[in-house]
């Protein structure tokens, strides 16, 4: 379920912009989208942290089931800074 949400997500990224709020796509796609873009990336952090800690004291079949769990995590991590940093950054420098 995570997965989905973050990989829909990284998909309204190219959409996001612009200041006025008419519809609510555009609330969605212009403020709770990079909003949740942000707690995204730290929550799959969070994610790969866990797995790590719960892994330790594990079986080989369950390490490698969670060695894959947090490559997924890592490799959703990269889709959404990647998607979302340059859009976060011009949205930062109204501010500056």
């Amino acid at each position: 379920m995570l997965a989905v949400i973050v990989l829909v997500i990284i998909v309204i990224a190219p959409f996001a912009g612009g200041e006025s709020y008419r519809s609510a796509w555009e609330v969605i796609r212009g403020a709770v989208a990079p909003a949740l873009a942000v707690i995204l990336a730290f929550v799959l952090t969070l994610d790969v942290l866990m797995s790590l800690i719960f892994m330790t004291d594990q079986a080989q079949v369950e390490r490698n089931r969670y060695k894959l769990i947090i490559g997924l995590d890592l490799l959703l991590l990269m889709g959404v800074l990647l998607a979302w940093v340059p859009v976060l950054i011009t949205r930062l420098s109204y501010y500056l």
